[in-house]
């Protein structure tokens, strides 16, 4: 049993936030949705990396989690628009960084986050 909490858990989390964000894009149409959205992917790629994560901590480790915090609040303000870097564009574009890569750094430092 105890396996089964384990491995279906994180997979009703992930159709559970596929839904509210689908019900989201269809229940609210204004201009804010695009960052919205953002905000809400980011954070439940965040929590989802955290999920992973059951070791409990033995330390301080306030440097990385600000890190952590500071690096996911850059690309969720990057995804978002507010944030502009054309170097940076470009550079995602020569290396084909999409949003997909960026979503998997957020379940990274959620996993991190959570360590």
């Amino acid at each position: 049993m105890k396996y089964w909490k384990r491995q279906l858990f994180p997979f009703i989390y992930i159709l559970g936030c596929a839904i509210i964000i689908k019900t989201f894009y269809y229940v609210v149409n204004s201009s804010l949705t695009p960052i919205i959205s953002a905000i809400l992917i980011a954070l439940s790629c965040f929590v989802f990396g955290m999920m992973l994560n059951k070791k409990k901590r033995k330390g301080n480790f306030l440097y990385v989690n600000i890190s952590v915090i500071i690096i996911s609040l850059f690309f969720v303000l990057l995804q978002s628009g507010f944030i502009r870097i054309p170097l940076l564009t470009s550079l995602f574009d020569f290396f084909a960084i999409d949003s997909f890569f960026i979503q998997m750094i957020y379940i990274y430092c959620g996993y991190l986050y959570q360590k």
